[in-house]
């Protein structure tokens, strides 16, 4: 008898513990694992496709390779005049909603800013776009995080193409120069992802300047200055999409020139040129302030990325110690 009651409570304790794992899971808010700039959340199912509705979503494409407090460009295709886009993670609560109020455009860009600290490293992203009250079918792409550092400061780049983009991060002070031939400074900071060197595609399309979240790495005082450089376009015939994102302690810092989130392309033709070299932004870790992130301060542009309005802040001199080879 006492071995019945004993087995009796054990079973009991395991499907305690599964249901409260399964609690815990379906208690993950999406937001935990990303925002949609300028959209609003809703707190809720994600809405069903509209039997027989008219709704037009051909393709969506995006980097299957994200950054932990990175970002990710999806590119929608359609041929309808959109109202509303709506993103989710498989099996996670929640949906973004974001309304779209410019003309009708075949394609759309949706970046996406992912949190530093993920619950999952694998997940499933779905899109389902509105034509007024008619919403299309859910289309997906599956995303890995990459293996890097978030750290105290974190500094990211995504792009859209099969080419070599490098970022560049001057420490304050005449401080040290970190990017791909200087990859450690002395204060700790890394460039521990560099993606496509020298056109030898490996297809990651991110990269990532981070200050360990250690007791013997220091954050220097003082303002950064963040770069972009098209080292080579490697025969792409298309623009380049690219996102920049800045990280103090785990949130997007307040820029002192720039915007963080910055939203930027360089043209095939850029390539050699000064307009392959952009200061994207500049901020201080001394004046650290959280970003105004979704409702306040942020813009989000439709369109093919030869309509993009998106401002490049152009540098009438390269940084004095910035190669032009690799």
């Amino acid at each position: 008898m006492k071995k019945v009651k004993l087995l009796s409570v054990i079973l009991l304790a395991g499907i305690c513990f599964v249901a409260c794992k399964k609690d815990k899971k379906e208690d993950i808010s999406l937001k935990n694992y990303l925002k949609v700039e300028n959209a609003s959340f809703v707190d809720g199912t994600m809405p069903s496709e509209t039997p027989g509705g008219a709704c037009d979503f051909s393709d969506l494409t995006g980097n299957s390779n994200i950054l932990a407090g990175g970002a990710n460009q999806l590119l929608i295709t359609s041929s309808s005049n959109i109202t509303a886009m709506m993103v989710s993670i498989k099996d996670v609560k929640g949906y973004f909603k974001l309304d779209v109020t410019s003309a009708k455009s075949q394609y759309y860009r949706l970046p996406l800013l992912f949190e530093s600290n993920l619950p999952k490293n694998v997940f499933t992203i779905q899109v389902a776009l509105c034509e007024g009250t008619t919403v299309s079918e859910w289309r997906s792409i599956d995303v890995a995080t990459i293996h890097a550092g978030t750290g105290k400061l974190q500094v990211s780049i995504t792009w859209d193409q099969l080419n070599d983009v490098d970022l560049h991060l001057y420490e304050p002070n005449q401080g040290e120069h970190i990017y791909y031939a200087h990859r450690i400074s002395d204060a700790g900071g890394e460039l521990d992802v560099d993606s496509n060197p020298a056109c030898s595609i490996d297809g990651i399309n991110n990269e990532n300047i981070t200050y360990k979240d250690t007791s013997n790495v220091t954050v220097p005082a003082g303002e950064y200055e963040v770069w972009v450089h098209l080292w080579s376009n490697c025969s792409i015939p298309d623009n380049t999409n690219y996102v920049v994102t800045a990280r103090f302690n785990g949130q997007l810092i307040q820029p002192t020139f720039g915007t963080n989130p910055y939203h930027g392309f360089f043209k095939p033709e850029d390539y050699g040129t000064e307009e392959g070299l952009v200061n994207v932004m500049k901020f201080n870790t001394s004046q650290a302030k959280a970003a105004g992130l979704i409702e306040e301060r942020l813009q989000f542009n439709f369109g093919k990325s030869s309509d993009n309005e998106v401002a490049k802040s152009k540098a009438s001199v390269a940084k004095p110690d910035m190669p032009h080879w690799k």
